[in-house]
């Protein structure tokens, strides 16, 4: 969890290992940040811009399970605190795989060395990205609504929360150039402009329609 001024971005570290650990300790700065750390530095509340899903990968036993349940139970505590809330789609991979869907080839024996050749590139192959995989977003959508009663945004009438899904995928599709391609890396972006820009630009367009009420996901 990462304070910025008044957004607060918590970005998934995933270990089979740790990771009730790493949930419990998210939640709980969570909690701080949006019921203490206002009081003592006489603050607004934040945004809290969630990202969750990328590191979760298909073939490892129950991870759509769970990747459902640990987005259910940030989304329950965003509710329950009244917090404002972002969650943003995860971004496309670009493997070059059989199946054309871009995840990680588990059993693909990556090469540790700079040679990009596993990763899609929609420069000579401008379809490659028709097919890449939404599964984690279709995951978080169907999170969100169990959690929302059906609706994937909604403020509360209470006070001056919300969850609200910040649009990406579609954004980053063609940008499979900016990423990182050292020791074949398909799923990290390079921190440039070109992934930067669209990722403001998306936040801004979610925030500025929860402040007109014109939000609806």
């Amino acid at each position: 969890v990462t304070p910025a001024r008044s957004v607060v971005y918590v970005a998934e570290k995933r270990n089979s290992m740790l990771e009730y650990n790493y949930l419990s300790a998210t939640m709980a700065l969570m909690r701080y940040y949006n019921d203490e750390y206002p009081v003592a530095f006489s603050r607004g509340k934040p945004v809290f811009v969630i990202s969750l899903g990328l590191h979760y990968n298909d073939w490892e036993g129950n991870s759509k399970i769970d990747l459902k349940n640990d987005l259910k139970e940030l989304a329950a505590l965003c509710y329950d605190m009244d917090a404002r809330c972002v969650f943003r789609e995860s971004s496309p991979q670009y493997f070059d795989t059989a199946a054309g869907d871009g995840l990680y080839p588990a059993a693909a024996g990556l090469r540790q060395d700079n040679d990009d050749t596993l990763c899609l590139s929609s420069h000579h192959h401008p379809a490659a990205v028709a097919g890449l995989s939404r599964w984690r977003n279709h995951v978080m959508y169907a999170a969100l609504r169990d959690v929302g009663r059906g609706e994937v945004w909604r403020r509360r009438k209470s006070g001056d929360g919300f969850v609200a899904v910040m649009p990406l995928f579609d954004k980053l599709l063609g940008l499979d150039r900016r990423h990182m391609r050292l020791r074949n890396d398909c799923t990290h972006f390079s921190y440039q402009s070109n992934v930067w820009e669209p990722w403001h630009v998306s936040l801004t367009e979610v925030l500025f329609g929860i402040l007109s009420g014109t939000t609806k996901q």
